[in-house]
């Protein structure tokens, strides 16, 4: 009977210990498992960045198209009460920096607001859905019509009607329209009558670009001394010569 006994306890010992591994091992993970399980994690992680660069792109395009809304409005009524183009009110809030040009072969009717450094998924989203106002878009002096003519880092034309509420498409010739965009200066500028224009460069439509400079002598004058030695004094800001006249008098 003690050896039954004990036969017993060993048998119910060896059982206790076979149910313990089979345990340890329902509980462990396959390398297949753990792959699957890394797959998902890449999956979910590549579309959460596609999600988030689209958001962005989505976020700087609906913030650049009210951008150009607001200037296109300001520029609008100036051109309409025949005020000089002015972007002073703004401070270059936005993402992308923001000029108004003049527009060629129409600068009378039509202004442009030239946006420079706009991303390529930028650039789709605006061709995918221009805003309404926009009469034409160029890029690098030629219009672009769809999504597939984008560039990244790219400068962009965005063309409107003075008036913006007539901003049906212009009759020009598709393979030319140039931005009337001085370097420095500008086109036929107004100046003072002590003031002479002088040139700065052209547009890219080949316009010479002007600045207003003074041409008068912050001392002596322009003209020769009639009496005495002429002696070059500081010239005018327009770059003419100026004198003083030593006559030999005095100490």
């Amino acid at each position: 009977m003690k050896i039954s006994y004990q036969s017993a306890r060993v048998t119910t010992s060896l059982s206790f210990l076979r149910k313990q591994k089979s345990i340890m091992a329902e509980s462990g993970r396959s390398l297949t498992e753990m792959l699957g399980v890394l797959a998902i994690i890449g999956v979910l992680s590549i579309g959460g960045i596609v999600g988030y660069s689209y958001a962005m792109a989505k976020h700087k395009t609906n913030d650049l198209i009210n951008a150009l809304n607001l200037r296109a409005t300001v520029i609008s009524q100036q051109r309409l009460t025949k005020s000089t183009d002015s972007l002073s009110e703004f401070n270059d809030e936005t993402v992308y920096p923001i000029s108004v040009v003049n527009f060629a072969p129409n600068p009378t009717d039509y202004f442009g607001l030239q946006v420079s450094r706009i991303h390529k998924p930028v650039c789709l989203n605006i061709m995918t859905n221009p805003p309404q106002a926009i009469s034409g878009i160029y890029q690098k002096n030629a219009r672009i019509h769809s999504a597939n003519d984008c560039l990244d880092n790219t400068t962009l034309t965005f063309v409107y009607a003075n008036d913006l509420n007539q901003h049906n498409d212009f009759d020009t010739n598709e393979d030319y329209a140039c931005t009337e965009k001085c370097p420095t200066g500008s086109v036929n500028p107004t100046c003072a009558p002590d003031e002479m224009q002088k040139d700065t460069g052209t547009t890219s439509c080949g316009r010479i670009c002007s600045v207003c400079l003074s041409d008068e002598c912050p001392s002596g004058t322009s003209k020769e001394c009639s009496v005495g030695t002429a002696v070059p004094t500081t010239p005018t800001d327009y770059g003419t010569p100026c004198y003083t006249c030593n006559t030999g008098s005095g100490s």
